[in-house]
């Protein structure tokens, strides 16, 4: 029999569930200690001895953990890094990160093309970097590759580190492009810390499996991506309460209430996933371009009186649903009296309701996997073209044996093309991969 175990790490606490299809054989939770691997261990050790089940048996580890918030807390590492920004030389612009604290974990270098590239790694030697940032310029991206890069930054610096490009984010604007760059870049030391100290402790437990971490677009992400692209989980949390309210109830689209944090929250899912929004987070000052769950938001504390929050309630309602929809109503909370409220409010406005009554920490058990890759592709004859497109998918074929992969006839093919704005024969970035079906 295979088990599915689900970690869900926040600032206070990690919780943690082992279980089998819907079923549920073992809860537990723990306090965060100053040590995430440790917290993570004594979670592990309890569900193994409440279960009675063999390590053996777990087959698949989901992971929903919102990165930049660990990162926010102390929980992860805040590194310097190195920044290699390109230029022209009579640009006058502010230093990378200007308004946000964390432009000091920041040490930039400007080049104006890519002769410089070299002087200026060997300028960032001193300062010993735990991971580089290089934003090239538009008309670098198909020359600068990652494993050249790399490459080079190694037999500069003396030591292999984690190395991003701005290019694979697709984000009109070169600030725009370079905050999500640098947020990420400063998370990645940290990730890579975890993701080595979780497997460590997994091989004490004698688990081998394989391990799913939830983005906040609601699909799951190896967990080599996860290493990558750890930006990709902020708000994380928000997309397992969505897709936990949908599985027992066999919905796809439908509106969910639900609670964190002394706050009502109400989002969106359709066609199986979180309804999103393209409106910028703001994290210390910096404005990140981040797809996220698209949440309405009603603090609690903020309203005394019974009828004041049925008012909101009601409003909140209202704005989420258009003229002659009917979109059903979930309420996945633990609180009785708040259920109540919710409930004969919903009635009262004549929508369909029903309570889901499922623990959000299991939602990401029931994400759909999403293998992708991300690729700069200039605007070659129709022949040229193809053969890069083939090229692209075999090398997306290789990432999936590589981890473990199969495609299987219930998998979709996507293929997704996005201009970049003021680069020449039409050159775009494209988004290539597999869907696989909800667990």
């Amino acid at each position: 029999m295979d088990f599915t175990l689900n970690l869900t790490v926040d600032q206070n606490k990690i919780w943690g569930l082992l279980g089998i299809e819907d079923i549920v054989t073992a809860r537990a939770n723990q306090a965060m200690d100053s040590s995430l691997a440790a917290t993570t261990e004594q979670i592990i050790g309890q569900l193994l001895s409440k279960s009675a089940i063999q390590p053996e048996q777990i087959t698949q580890i989901f992971i929903t953990a919102d990165f930049l918030d660990l990162f926010n807390g102390g929980y992860l590492p805040c590194p310097v890094i190195g920044y290699v920004r390109y230029l022209p030389r009579i640009t006058n612009n502010q230093e990378p990160l200007y308004k946000s604290p964390l432009r000091h974990q920041v040490v930039t270098e400007t080049v104006d093309s890519e002769d410089g590239l070299s002087q200026a790694l060997f300028n960032l030697k001193a300062n010993h970097p735990a991971a580089l940032a290089v934003n090239p310029s538009f008309f670098s991206w198909g020359d600068l590759t990652e494993g050249a890069l790399s490459a080079l930054t190694r037999r500069i610096l003396g030591y292999p580190l984690p190395v991003m490009l701005g290019s694979v984010f697709n984000k009109i604007g070169f600030i725009a492009r370079e905050n999500i760059l640098l947020v990420n870049t400063l998370l990645l030391p940290g990730v890579q810390s975890f993701y080595d100290q979780l497997h460590t402790v997994l091989a004490r437990q004698n688990i081998q499996a394989k391990i799913w971490t939830l983005r906040n677009n609601g699909m799951l992400m190896t967990e080599t991506r996860a290493r990558q692209f750890p930006i990709y989980t902020t708000n994380s949390h928000l997309a397992a309460h969505l897709l936990a309210a949908g599985r027992p109830l066999a919905l796809d689209n439908m509106l969910v209430i639900s609670a964190r944090d002394n706050n009502l929250l109400f989002g969106i899912l359709e066609q199986g996933l979180p309804l999103c929004s393209q409106v910028p987070l703001e994290y210390k000052g910096i404005a990140l371009n981040l797809t996220h769950p698209f949440i309405k938001t009603i603090p609690l504390d903020r309203y005394q009186s019974i009828g004041d929050l049925k008012r909101v309630v009601k409003e909140t309602l209202h704005t989420l649903h258009h003229a002659g929809e009917s979109r059903p109503v979930v309420i996945n909370l633990a609180d009785p009296a708040i259920n109540s409220l919710l409930l004969h409010t919903c009635q009262s406005l004549n929508l369909p309701v029903q309570e889901a009554k499922f623990s959000s920490s299991f939602g990401a058990r029931y994400a759909p996997i999403c293998v992708e890759q991300e690729h700069y592709l200039p605007a070659y004859t129709s022949k040229k073209r193809a053969e890069i497109q083939d090229l692209l998918w075999g090398k997306l074929k290789e990432e999936l044996r590589a981890e473990g992969l199969s495609i299987k006839e219930d998998w979709q093919s996507y293929w997704e093309e996005r201009p970049i704005r003021y680069l020449p024969e039409q050159a775009s970035l494209i988004r290539l991969g597999y869907y696989g079906p909800k667990s």
